[in-house]
């Protein structure tokens, strides 16, 4: 790695965080064992830094050991930290966060801690005054260091507002706004990330820590192969390299298995073998539908996904892979990689625009698999206009894409006459008998919808049926409408009443041209003779078959027989003074 010359971080942000920072030490069990520095007084000698790492593709530099330097670092990174002229026997504290000196502060202890930095973690200071600890670095939101309600009001060492600082009140959401590495904006105003170290004494040091490509802001000039960083001129002869990546699967379902990754390769040159350094991955939805919508991903910090170091392969080329990636819904989403380039090579991107689009960087993403479960009110009812039953469905999806959303439509059949309980499907073929029934959300995963209720016309077997019809994050599901998800908790059996009664359904229906027949039932006793009164089409007759039953068959004439027919079903039971008459409005509809 080429010499760096001074580091041209804000002295603001520099002096801010060792203010704020190493003030406070916790033992185990939660006894306070230092407070504010306002009480304590630091070593006389200026304190020094020194990082260093063996993380593939990263390097240190200490030539400045008041601001050493940490470069193309990645999450899970470890940073070895030493340092010399803290206070003897004193507790230290090591963090990471953003330099910013916008950013809100969380009153801690009596100390103004910066609401990006990481959790508070200990170290002991040496008898001989050196500090000695670790670090593993984390990328992303860090923050925030512990709980307590974000400020734009510093009160150590005087009290005074922080210029530019705004608040929303929750510590998460403003220790979001302060990542590692800092947005393309902040990077701009001089941003970086730092590793702040203080004891109880009030002695401080910060070092700076860069991710991935980062580099320290300031001022920057490419001409030809001469780069100038502030100062210090470094002049290399880079090499080009070209970046490719591949998806791991061109297709997922929607949930927590759905995962896929990105692996990317970096091709050098036989002359100066396999590139190293470090790639940057995004991943963004770039459509919504169940089409595959190619896109670029563009590379912004809303958009990444991981920073890896690249392995060296076969063939003068380099590997690196962005690790798992879950979906959160369904549709198109695409990857980017960016390769930072290094001390031989030059960078190089895949798939971040219009200009360098890929396809092997996108992968579909179908709806998750949905689960509809239904279960009738009643299993047994009594023919007679007061009795029903209803129907309620259970739509199940899991914890990745919540409770499903949208409706579900009922279906309701007559699937056997006799009197003995004969479960079956209810083919969603028919009429419904509730459309677009809308889900409501349960507990956890679950959403459900309860049917109109519905009172069987004739006595025998009725059974319901539930169609889930899907979202833009589920796919549709059903319960009972085939042999093959049959369900036997749909179905009610219908008995016939206790006194005299005609229990067959009053509607049939016909087509012409074609045989039909319908059977007309009773109960009741003694067995009563039947009658019609009304028209029927041309080809169909009425036949008492003198046990209680009637036959209404026949083939609907083609020319004159479609229409609706009504009915009036007579059942006599008895005679003379004794004789009871039942009837039945009934309706043959021939189409």
């Amino acid at each position: 790695m080429a010499t760096l010359g001074p580091w041209p971080i804000g002295r603001s942000r520099v002096v801010r965080l060792m203010t704020v920072l190493g003030v406070v030490a916790v033992l185990s069990g939660g006894t306070i064992v230092a407070a504010s520095v306002a009480n304590v007084s630091g070593a006389a000698t200026a304190t020094t830094l020194s990082l260093s790492t063996t993380a593939a593709g990263a390097s240190c530099n200490n030539s400045n050991p008041s601001s050493p330097v940490c470069s193309g670092l990645a999450s899970g990174d470890v940073v070895t930290v030493t340092g010399t002229h803290f206070t003897a026997g004193s507790l230290a504290s090591i963090e990471q966060c953003s330099s910013d000196p916008t950013q809100p502060v969380i009153l801690f202890l009596g100390n103004d801690i910066p609401v990006s930095c990481s959790a508070l973690a200990l170290t002991s200071i040496s008898s001989k005054g050196t500090l000695s600890g670790t670090h593993t670095m984390q990328t992303g939101t860090v923050g925030p260091p512990t709980a307590g309600t974000p400020t734009c009001t510093q009160t150590a060492p005087t009290t005074s507002v922080i210029t530019g600082c705004s608040t929303s009140g929750s510590a998460a959401t403003d220790a979001a706004k302060y990542p590692c590495p800092p947005t393309p904006t902040q990077q701009a105003a001089g941003d970086t990330c730092v590793l702040a170290i203080g004891d109880q004494a009030g002695d401080r040091a910060v070092g700076i820590v860069l991710f991935g490509s980062e580099t320290v802001g300031g001022s920057t000039t490419t001409t030809g192969a001469t780069t100038t960083t502030g100062p210090t001129t470094t002049t290399t002869s880079p090499t080009s390299t070209s970046t490719a990546t591949q998806v791991s699967a061109s297709a997922v379902t929607l949930g927590a298995t759905g995962t896929v990754s990105d692996t990317v390769t970096v091709q050098g040159t036989a002359a100066h073998g396999s590139p190293t350094g470090n790639v940057d991955f995004y991943v963004c939805q770039t459509g919504t539908s169940q089409t595959l919508t190619r896109g670029p991903c563009a590379a912004t910090s809303a958009n990444e996904l991981s920073i890896a170091h690249l392995s060296a392969g076969t063939g003068n080329a380099s590997t690196a892979s962005s690790g798992s990636f879950t979906p959160t819904s369904a549709g198109t989403w695409c990857f980017s990689a960016v390769y930072g380039g290094d001390g031989t090579y030059t960078g190089s991107t895949d798939n971040t625009s219009s200009t360098n689009l890929d396809a092997h960087e996108c992968v579909l993403v179908a709806p998750a698999q949905s689960t509809t479960s239904t279960f009738i009110s009643s299993v047994k009812l009594t023919l007679g206009p007061m009795n029903s039953a209803d129907d309620t469905v259970t739509v199940t999806g899991n914890a990745l894409a919540g409770a499903p959303t949208g409706s579900v439509t009922f279906y309701v059949c007559h699937t056997s006459i006799t009197s003995t309980f004969t479960a079956a499907a209810c083919p969603s073929t028919g009429t419904p008998q509730d459309a677009g029934v809308a889900l409501l959300k349960g507990a956890g995963a679950t959403s459900a919808a309860t049917s109109s209720f519905f009172a069987p016309t004739s006595v025998g077997t009725w059974c319901f049926s539930a169609v889930y019809l899907g979202s833009s994050t589920y796919s549709g599901s059903s319960d009972n409408t085939s042999p093959a998800n049959l369900d036997a908790n749909e179905c009610v059996l219908v008995e016939p009443p206790s006194g005299d009664a005609i229990t067959s359904d009053p509607n049939a229906s016909a087509t012409a041209g074609f045989s039909f027949s319908f059977s007309v039932t009773t109960s009741g006793t003694p067995t009563p003779s039947l009658k019609k009164t009304g028209r029927l089409p041309k080809g169909v007759h009425f036949r008492n078959n003198h046990d209680g039953t009637a036959t209404i068959s026949g083939i609907p004439n083609v020319k004159k027989g479609i229409g609706v027919y009504h009915l009036t079903i007579r059942a006599s039971f008895g005679t003379g003074r004794a004789k009871h008459v039942v009837t039945q409005a009934f309706i043959l509809s021939v189409t």
